[in-house]
């Protein structure tokens, strides 16, 4: 039975990155700790601050907010912890910090660049957190393309490589394995010469395909994306690379969260294909998009956050179950929808308070 976690992987695994290469359970660590807040500690693109050891980064007196937009407090603390005392991780070294968050764009952005080694470094984009605009840019790429966030990491990849030397790992959780992936096709060539490999754990695909864009073809081959065997998230829209399927710990949509995967040794525990549930909601949601031009999608998406926005929630920490009830104004419009249309506006709701809340809700009607 397999119970362990990058936490524990974190704490057991004691080679340095010199006797034991750089691998994807290294980089879901590194985009599971992208989600902590650094900003007041970490230097920025344009400041000509040094790189600062994890180690050192673990015991700044204001580490408290590092945890204050992440979806588990205890276990982000857990890990950081674990990184401060591991041989393997305290001492990679973090810079060039960007952090972006834009209501009017519908935007969320953030990204570091970690040292594994002097010839060696990760580019790690955030996934998506706990801002309401943040998840309401995820679902802005079902008729988007590109979206902001996607264009900045573009712009982060290239200013990064413009500024050391090296070869390169990009990579991230969620939207942020897609950034790492939009970037990486979109870089030039320069740029997809130095990247090794690029890691998407979980992250979604895009509205349109890439796969026989000549821009993609560099790098198609370096694209290792990584999901859970109920993945909903990583098989949205069309995704690039092959799936690796990793077992998790739990059912359902919160198998998407990075604390959930299972580790044995030096790697996932591995799985030979995706749940028939998984490759079910996969069909079903593939069906209904197609359906949908992107105006009718746009439609979708404003509705579905109109409920949130409408109850001035700007923190999907403060989503609850009672949440949705509270707000009689939209209620009432989605109780005025046609059967069919009022049906995958539920689903929605409940995927998406799933994912922001880990709550699974069995019941929800209208």
């Amino acid at each position: 039975m397999f119970s362990k976690n990058i936490i524990d992987y974190v704490y057991t695994e004691k080679r340095s990155f010199e006797e034991f290469p750089f691998n994807r359970v290294d980089s879901l660590v590194f985009s599971q700790l992208s989600y902590l807040d650094f900003s007041e500690n970490l230097g920025s693109l344009e400041d000509e601050y040094d790189f600062i050891s994890l180690k050192d980064l673990a015991a700044f007196p204001n580490k408290t907010k590092y945890f204050q937009k992440t979806w588990s407090v205890l276990r982000n603390k857990v890990l950081l912890k674990a990184i401060s005392k591991s041989n393997r991780f305290k001492n990679v070294e973090a810079n060039f910090l960007s952090e972006k968050l834009d209501e009017k764009l519908e935007s969320q952005f953030c990204a570091c660049t970690l040292k594994i080694d002097d010839d060696l470094h990760y580019i790690v984009f955030r996934g998506t957190d706990t801002s309401l605009v943040g998840w309401k840019e995820d679902f802005n790429m079902s008729y988007t393309f590109p979206v902001p966030a996607q264009e900045e990491a573009l712009k982060y990849l290239e200013d990064v490589a413009e500024k050391i030397d090296g070869r390169l790992l990009v990579g991230g959780h969620s939207k942020g394995g897609n950034m790492a992936v939009y970037a990486s096709v979109m870089a030039g060539e320069k740029v997809q010469s130095r990247i090794d490999i690029i890691y998407s754990h979980d992250g979604p695909g895009f509205m349109v395909d890439l796969s026989s864009d000549e821009r993609a073809k560099p790098v198609i081959g370096k694209i290792e994306h990584t999901i859970p065997q109920g993945s909903v998230v990583g098989l949205l829209m069309h995704g690039l690379g092959e799936n690796l399927v990793i077992r998790s710990k739990t059912q359902g949509l919160v198998q998407h969260f990075s604390f959930n995967w299972l580790v044995e040794g030096d790697d996932f525990v591995i799985e030979n294909d995706i749940s028939p549930e998984a490759a079910m909601v996969e069909d079903t949601i593939d069906e209904w998009l197609a359906g949908m031009d992107t105006e009718a999608r746009k439609n979708f998406v404003n509705i579905v956050f109109s409920v949130l926005e409408t109850g001035n929630i700007r923190d999907l920490k403060d989503v609850n179950r009672e949440s949705i009830a509270k707000i009689p104004d939209v209620v009432k419009t989605i109780q005025n929808m046609e059967d069919e249309e009022k049906k995958y506006i539920l689903i929605a709701l409940k995927s998406l308070i799933t994912l922001m809340t880990g709550i699974g809700i069995k019941e929800f009607s209208l």
